[in-house]
């Protein structure tokens, strides 16, 4: 949607009763967590895991390269995925996730996001999580809070079952999430754009393609630029 055609229902009114299907958009990182969830993730993997210790350097050295713009996010991402987790199989990455969640999850999801999702689960929203965060978590995560779909970044893996290091889709940001968001709808959804009033949340300038794109875009927390595109775009903003 572009800034003129949004609608001016304020967020904390409930969606117009005008038979289009309520669509809820979550980013992860930011929004509904208080901390970056892939960081979290290959520490809590790297730091059990002595063996992979000696690497340490190298990660450094990619952190550094990236952090000078030399890199983009995709780049570093596979970096990381190949130097800290490469080699290791669905079964063990599984049951480290699911062990890992247990205890951040509660920790860092920020209460004011559980409501939001509770509201909206109320209003008869169907639930989306979009990240550019890992498949590999992020669908837990997603089942866990009780999203209808989860639209991550996907990881690519050996035909023995291990994970490579390498991407299997486009880092999912920026505009990416708009594009894999409709390829959702097109082909889970049987509405036309037309037929969805959408609200979207996000923390981040990299979420500015997917508020343009929902009816009501939400920013959400205290990122100066974004509050400042918010006030030009007429995003409503939320302080969780």
């Amino acid at each position: 949607m572009t800034d003129a055609t949004k609608s001016a229902t304020p967020r904390r009114e409930p969606p117009p009763d005008d038979g289009r299907m309520k669509l809820a958009v979550f980013d992860l990182d930011g929004t509904i967590t208080r901390r970056d969830s892939f960081v979290a993730f290959l520490w809590s993997w790297f730091k059990s895991h002595p063996g992979r210790w000696p690497h340490t350097p190298r990660l450094v050295a990619m952190a550094g390269v990236h952090k000078f713009g030399w890199r983009d996010n995709s780049w570093l991402k596979q970096r990381y995925l190949h130097v800290i987790l490469g080699g290791v199989d669905r079964e063990r990455i599984a049951a480290h996730t699911a062990t890992f969640l247990d205890g951040w999850l509660d920790r860092n999801v920020r209460p004011g996001a559980r409501e939001e999702l509770r509201r909206q689960r109320e209003q008869g929203s169907r639930l989306v999580l979009l990240t550019a965060s890992i498949d590999v978590y992020a669908e837990e995560i997603g089942r866990r809070l009780g999203f209808d779909a989860v639209i991550a970044t996907k990881v690519a893996w050996s035909s023995e079952g291990t994970l490579t290091g390498e991407l299997a889709s486009a880092n999912c940001e920026r505009a990416e999430k708009v594009t894999r968001l409709e390829q959702y709808l097109a082909e889970e959804v049987d509405r036309p754009r037309e037929g969805i009033f959408a609200t979207a949340y996000g923390d981040d300038v990299k979420d500015v393609p997917i508020l343009d794109w929902a009816d009501v875009g939400v920013a959400v927390g205290r990122r100066p630029k974004l509050h400042a595109l918010a006030a030009s775009k007429g995003y409503a903003i939320e302080q969780w």
